[in-house]
């Protein structure tokens, strides 16, 4: 018998479990794209999160995704070693387990979003503000800016009202504070943005801010109607997302 050469690797290739890799990575993304489907007619109001059973449910689902990224991640592994899977295969698996990856991140903020309108961390009911955001606009001192309402606890009856908010900055080196009516971009110059809800609501208003006024600070106060309502009262930095930037 003929002595086979000492450097020569023999190596198994194994189709059926690249198919099945493959296969489970097409399962798991149809999982993920269900749930996040859900979350999106929740958001578009079909549906609505209202039980602490559905919340408990849509936890272990994204448990369970998380396993599954760490089992398919185990398989790459192994067939990396065992079967010499190819360089084309194996970045395929890669981007198929970043899109899955994407998707349970961004199921978890949705999931922590509907918690907070259910089940809040302070344990406190009522109407809250929950997000507040501000980009760049399309023109030079303009501004979108996005808060997010919540009504937690509570839901047996609409909540509405008013939001008013003032801009606090400099302009030529001194402190200015700007009206909703100074820097509304809107043809209602007059008055406050109105909502009404009973689960939450995202309000979005673009301000146009004068040359040279550089914002630092924006104070938002949220006026709900009714004579035992509170008036709410919040501050945040002005601070644009890392890829926007001042045009000021």
């Amino acid at each position: 018998m003929a002595k086979l050469p000492s450097n020569l690797v023999v190596k198994t290739h194994s189709p059926g479990r690249h198919r099945l890799l493959v296969g489970g990575l097409v399962l798991a993304l149809l999982a993920s794209s269900y749930g996040l489907f859900e979350f999106g007619r929740i958001r578009g109001g079909y549906d609505l999160l209202d039980s602490r059973e559905q919340i408990s449910q849509r936890d272990r689902e994204i448990a369970q995704l998380s396993r599954q990224i760490e089992q398919l991640r185990d398989e790459v592994v192994l067939l990396e070693t065992s079967s010499g899977i190819d360089g084309q295969a194996h970045e395929q698996i890669e981007e198929r387990l970043q899109v899955l990856q994407g998707t349970i991140q961004e199921q978890a903020e949705d999931l922590a979003f509907y918690k907070g309108i259910i089940s809040p961390e302070d344990g406190q009911a009522g109407l809250k503000i929950r997000d507040f955001a501000v980009e760049s606009g399309s023109g030079p001192g303009q501004y979108l800016v996005k808060i997010v309402l919540i009504q937690a606890k509570d839901h047996g009856r609409q909540v509405s009202g008013v939001v008013d908010l003032s801009v606090d900055g400099q302009l030529a080196g001194e402190g200015k504070a700007l009206a909703l009516k100074d820097v509304r971009e809107t043809a209602e110059t007059a008055g406050a943005l109105a909502f009404s809800f009973r689960y939450f609501q995202e309000i979005e208003e673009v301000l146009s801010l004068p040359q040279g006024f550089e914002p630092e600070k924006i104070n938002i106060e949220v006026r709900p109607k009714g004579r035992s309502a509170r008036t709410i009262r919040k501050s945040f930095d002005w601070q644009l997302p890392p890829d926007g930037s001042s045009d000021q």
